[in-house]
């Protein structure tokens, strides 16, 4: 009898410790205004979901990182640290639409007993997480794969940059009434813009600080829209029109090698009630990495940008330029002194240069 009350006891504890594991750990994270509230999650899996006034935007989302060795950023996580912060600081833009801009947010960080942190940030106009490595530097992280879910509510309706490669420049902006009206595993790059109509909402999914890392796309998978890699080059060569953009022939089974502490790019989603407030949002500048350039009045200001293409280059068509030139350039390396000494007299501030 004694060894069955000791064998139900020990049933009963392995029971509670194995219902302890799967309960999720929720974590709160609101915007510096309070309109905007961040669930976290980490249960089985780690994922967010976004509100607005108290209604969802963003329903659960999972996120995660696989790595090549096997280890799995995002699932079965233990956090073993948290810690919070609220910032305010002036930021002052080199150049653009204002001379000062206000980095507000309140910032949330996790820190996973595998070797890795995630980070949320909440800004009054959106949020942002990203994943960060915690091992030494000369420690390479290989990712195979990842997961940026973006479970968006009331099916909205989506202007989708559409492509069907990962070399893509002029595209079409589609416009869906709905994500439901979007063909599974169609994709286009971010940014993105989705319509709530029901709740009057605009969402843009977008991100920035990308470094060392393949940019996001965005694809309909399983009903839902969710971040799509291109896959690192193996094999490039030289082609396409002109004979002078990469041409990726063959790529790894990866899509990056870092090094063992890379913070990877911020997963943005810009909130915003009407179409002016996305006019003036500058989420994605300040989530980039800080000015680098210390001294930049000898370059970096506003003005004129000539257009010229490398194969219509020559001297009697540069001649027809007038003062007043608003266009973009592209030149070859052999042309570029002459043609930086000959852009200032005329007022062109800018060169773009095609080595």
């Amino acid at each position: 009898m004694k060894k069955k009350n000791i064998f139900l006891l020990l049933v009963t504890w392995c029971l509670c410790v194995f219902a302890q594991a799967q309960t999720p750990s929720a974590y709160e994270l609101s915007s510096p205004n309070g309109q905007l509230a961040l669930t976290i999650e980490n249960g089985r899996v780690l994922q967010y979901s976004l509100s607005l006034e108290g209604k969802p935007v963003i329903h659960p989302s999972a996120i995660c990182m696989t790595m090549e060795n096997g280890n799995i950023w995002g699932k079965n996580g233990e956090v073993v640290g948290t810690s919070t912060r609220s910032t305010s600081e002036k930021v002052y833009p080199v150049a653009g639409n204002y001379r000062e801009l206000t980095d507000h947010y309140n910032e949330l960080s996790l820190k996973f007993k595998d070797g890795y942190s995630v980070i949320f940030r909440m800004y009054n106009e959106g949020m942002a997480y990203r994943f960060c490595g915690n091992l030494p530097e000369q420690d390479s992280l290989i990712v195979a794969d990842e997961e940026a879910s973006f479970n968006l509510g009331d099916d909205p309706a989506v202007i989708l940059p559409e492509t069907t490669d990962f070399t893509a420049w002029e595209l079409s902006n589609v416009l869906y009434e709905g994500i439901s009206k979007i063909e599974e595993h169609k994709y286009g790059i971010t940014p993105t813009l989705f319509t709530n109509k029901m709740q009057n909402v605009r969402v843009v999914v977008a991100e920035s600080d990308l470094n060392n890392y393949p940019g996001m796309y965005l694809r309909k998978e399983d009903g839902k829209m969710k971040g799509y890699w291109a896959a690192y080059p193996k094999k490039i060569e030289m082609g396409s029109w002109g004979n002078f953009i990469t041409v990726v022939k063959e790529r790894e089974n990866y899509l990056a090698r870092t090094a063992g502490n890379h913070a990877f790019p911020w997963r943005i989603a810009i909130v915003a009630k009407d179409d002016k407030e996305l006019l003036t949002n500058e989420m994605i500048y300040l989530l980039a990495k800080p000015q680098q350039i210390k001294d930049t009045d000898w370059q970096l200001r506003n003005g004129g940008i000539v257009l010229f293409w490398k194969k219509l280059l020559s001297l009697p068509v540069i001649k027809t330029f007038r003062r007043r030139c608003t266009s973009i350039i592209l030149i070859s390396l052999p042309k570029t002194r002459y043609l930086i000494c000959w852009s200032m007299p005329v007022g062109a501030m800018f060169l773009i240069m095609l080595i």
